[in-house]
């Protein structure tokens, strides 16, 4: 079998078949590589790709300097996907990937860039709305880490070895300071189905303002809650996939009446 060509390196692979079925690609959150999305792996089909994207100055990637424009991620993250070798059937952004993932997918719009079949816009509020979260990438280390702790922003394991807080905690507050300087222009809505999946006890994210994004999309939105806070996905891995496969499933064709 020929292999298959290298992609971007804002793109990892997580499972890439020959002749996929279906292509889903997943956008991390702020201080988040694409490993995050590793155990996907699990519970999608053989014939299911999963591409995670890769900012610079993370995991493979981590002697890449970090970037300091927002739109400087979304140029880099649409170039990358304009390579990909079919259509995009699933876009899904977490927190800081899903505002990353709407504005890729608005200026693919103005490139007269195939868009994604569907769009996940995950544990963010919707784009027009002021964030619950302030400055917090300002704060000093141990005020930084106390909010980070409190939406479930650092599992325990980085949290226990200072040497990899030290690596990890740029990024977070790089990717948060890109985050707090977004600012949604106006534009018509995405001609895109959408799905929002937010934390019950998320108080970043809470569901009501998850559903902010139905005025993005022209087609339809659908709400999905999941227990926990901030990082519900992390808990919730089989479910989210599932929600996630059973959108990309195409409509059943109803039979014939007869009259």
């Amino acid at each position: 079998m020929a292999e298959l060509p290298p992609l971007s390196s804002w793109l990892r692979p997580l499972r890439r078949p020959a002749c996929p079925r279906l292509t889903l690609v997943a956008v991390p959150p702020a201080g988040s590589g694409a490993s995050l999305y590793a155990p996907w792996q699990a519970h999608l089909p053989e014939d299911v790709a999963l591409i995670a994207v890769q900012l610079p100055g993370r995991e493979n990637r981590i002697r890449e300097p970090l970037l300091t424009r927002f739109d400087a991620a979304v140029e880099g993250i649409t170039s990358a996907l304009a390579t990909l070798p079919g259509p995009i059937d699933g876009l899904f952004g977490h927190s800081f990937g899903a505002i990353l993932s709407f504005e890729v997918m608005r200026r693919m719009r103005r490139l007269s860039q195939p868009l994604p079949r569907h769009f996940f816009a995950s544990g963010h509020i919707g784009p027009e709305l002021v964030s619950n979260v302030g400055a917090i990438h300002e704060l000093p280390r141990e005020q930084f880490i106390a909010e980070l702790r409190s939406f479930n922003g650092l599992v325990e394991e980085i949290l226990a070895h200072p040497q990899l807080l030290d690596i990890v905690l740029p990024i977070v507050r790089s990717d948060l300071a890109l985050d707090h300087s977004y600012c949604m222009t106006e534009e018509p809505p995405l001609p895109v189905p959408m799905t929002g999946l937010a934390g019950v006890d998320d108080h970043v994210a809470p569901p009501a303002q998850v559903s902010a994004w139905s005025r993005q999309s022209s087609i339809g939105f659908d709400l999905k809650t999941f227990p926990g806070s901030h990082f519900f996905i992390r808990d919730n891995v089989q479910s989210t996939v599932a929600t996630i496969l059973a959108a990309l499933k195409p409509p059943v064709a109803l039979p014939a009446v007869s009259r």
